[in-house]
């Protein structure tokens, strides 16, 4: 989310220095003369002008379709995340570093994404993320229900509610999310 809006910005900061470029060209001063093949400083100015309004415009677009996705993003997040794990939606789980002190968690990695997904047919989680003791990307499956807001990462038990909140015995110990569509891999932490 910060990232889109990071993009953003950069694109801004190109569109203005791309501005200052051409227009310091185009309103560079000289003599207004038919020989010189000058245009007219109203006219230069006019020209400058335009390219400053599209700039600005383009701008503030795409700041504002960067805030809109973030509030779609929030708003998938925060009403329907237990109904979407219900149906099987893939969730990004990531573990702070509190809960890695506070618990042993065997060969779950804290501050990296675990991908997680609920069958409830099957009343089975798969988890696919970094294991500490493999020492590299696995997917495993592990059948827990204790209903809406439970979880299972590799046996290890935690619920989860609407905000986005992960939880073991009653104390954070992360924050789960929908998935975006494109993200397919783990990273490595």
């Amino acid at each position: 989310m910060i990232n889109n809006l990071a993009l953003s910005l950069v694109f801004v900061a190109c569109q203005l220095a791309f501005m200052a470029i051409f227009g310091g060209a185009l309103l560079s001063k000289g003599p207004v003369t038919p020989e010189t093949g000058r245009w007219p400083r109203r006219i230069k100015r006019a020209v400058f002008g335009l390219i400053a309004s599209a700039a600005i415009i383009t701008g503030v677009v795409d700041i504002t379709s960067a805030a809109l996705q973030q509030r779609r993003e929030a708003a998938v997040n925060a009403g329907e995340l237990l109904s979407q794990a219900q149906l099987g939606k893939p969730l990004l789980v990531r573990l702070d570093s509190e809960a890695c002190a506070k618990w042993d968690l065997g060969t779950i990695a804290c501050n990296t994404d675990y991908r997680a997904s609920y069958d409830s047919r099957a009343a089975r989680w798969t988890v696919s993320g970094y294991s500490n003791s493999d020492k590299a990307v696995i997917t495993s499956s592990t059948r827990y229900s204790e209903g809406a807001g439970s979880l299972s990462i590799w046996g290890a038990l935690f619920r989860f509610d609407n905000s986005g909140m992960v939880y073991r015995f009653n104390q954070i110990a992360g924050k789960i999310r929908v998935a975006p569509v494109l993200d397919q891999q783990t990273v490595k932490p």
